[in-house]
């Protein structure tokens, strides 16, 4: 996933902000196949079936790649010193 996104972000952090998986997790590795198979179309692998891979006949074929930074315009936020005033 690393290349295809120019090397921007890792795999894992893609895979956290897609499917919000960890690789903590318990049947990581089966679970982010599960989510390439079924929500990002992914139909073959490249090491012998032990994983999705994203080639060009994926249907949808789209995953989430953020933005490295977000601009937005400022805000005033108003209220009392102080808890809840």
């Amino acid at each position: 996933m690393g290349a295809r996104n120019n090397h921007q972000f890792g795999e894992h952090t893609l895979i956290w902000l897609n499917f919000h998986l960890s690789p903590l997790d318990h049947y990581y590795t089966d679970q982010v196949n599960w989510y390439l198979r079924e929500y990002v179309g992914c139909r073959h692998s490249l090491d012998g079936g032990r994983n999705w891979a994203f080639t060009d006949d994926a249907d949808p074929g789209f995953i989430f790649l953020p933005h490295n930074s977000y601009n937005m315009d400022a805000i005033t936020i108003t209220g009392k010193p102080g808890v809840g005033g």
